[in-house]
């Protein structure tokens, strides 16, 4: 188990915590905080389902990072065949060309499918009250369109400000290459993001790439002086990106958590 999931069932206990904190004060006859107070904080912590449903969402990016960790080291140690050549991949033979497009597609979506289900279950405990009553599954707070909005986003305490200088190149990064696999089938305008033609380069980005990437990220995302990616193995540098990305979201969820807690223990300390 690493630690992201770790935080994730810490924040369920927490979350599981303050319900319980909160039916108690609620329960007593003589209240001076307004009941629909309590109500609201009670719904807050129904984010433990969310957070519940989020969890089987590490194992599968758990298998997508070990295929694709998989194959990028296998295919170094036939290094000068070319991408075109028959290779094993899932019980299937395809060439490599395709195989590192599917084990992409799967690792990407899979970190992003994670990060967004906790964007949701954060966003509906800290957010505004439009965020928070937003429909379930059509209008879910996001990590791009919701934490990091400059109108209309969540930015309880200036944390927007602190993800974008601490984490906004490793956000960029991850989530532009995601897009340009996702949605434009690995391709960054013009350009392949993968387009070496022996197995050993199958996972390199060239110079002129990693110059695309950057560019874009800084386009596309308003972040100055981008120099995130470098020419060479793209697999190692998305790896580095997501841990960090993982470790900003351990803080999320103890800002979550704790921030809830405080509103709580402060306003609700007259009933205690």
């Amino acid at each position: 188990m690493n630690k992201l999931e770790q935080e994730v069932r810490a924040a369920i206990k927490g979350l599981q915590d303050v319900a319980r904190q909160v039916q108690h004060l609620a329960g007593r006859e003589n209240i001076i905080i307004a009941r629909e107070s309590y109500s609201a904080w009670l719904e807050k912590t129904q984010q433990v389902k969310n957070l519940e449903d989020s969890l089987p969402c590490f194992a599968v990016r758990q298998a997508a990072r070990n295929v694709l960790l998989g194959l990028a080291s296998q295919v170094q140690l036939l290094d000068y065949q070319p991408i075109t050549s028959t290779f094993r991949y899932c019980d299937i033979d395809v060439p490599i060309a395709v195989a590192r497009v599917l084990a992409m597609d799967s690792y990407l979506a899979s970190h992003w499918a994670l990060y967004d289900r906790l964007s949701n279950a954060i966003g509906r405990v800290i957010g505004n009250e439009p965020i928070r009553n937003n429909p379930q599954g059509k209008s879910n707070p996001k990590l791009i369109e919701t934490f990091l909005a400059k109108k209309n986003g969540i930015d309880v305490l200036g944390e927007r400000d602190i993800l974008l200088a601490s984490y906004g190149y490793q956000i960029g990064f991850s989530y532009l290459v995601r897009n340009c696999y996702v949605h434009e089938g690995g391709m960054i305008g013009t350009l392949p993001i993968l387009s070496g033609e022996t197995f050993g380069e199958a996972f390199s980005v060239s110079e002129e790439v990693a110059k695309k990437l950057n560019e874009e990220i800084a386009s596309r995302y308003q972040i100055s002086n981008v120099a995130i990616v470098s020419p060479g193995d793209l697999v190692g540098q998305l790896e580095a990106c997501h841990t960090a990305l993982d470790t900003m979201f351990v803080s999320l969820l103890r800002f979550m958590v704790g921030t809830l807690r405080v509103e709580v223990t402060s306003f609700a300390e007259v009933d205690a």
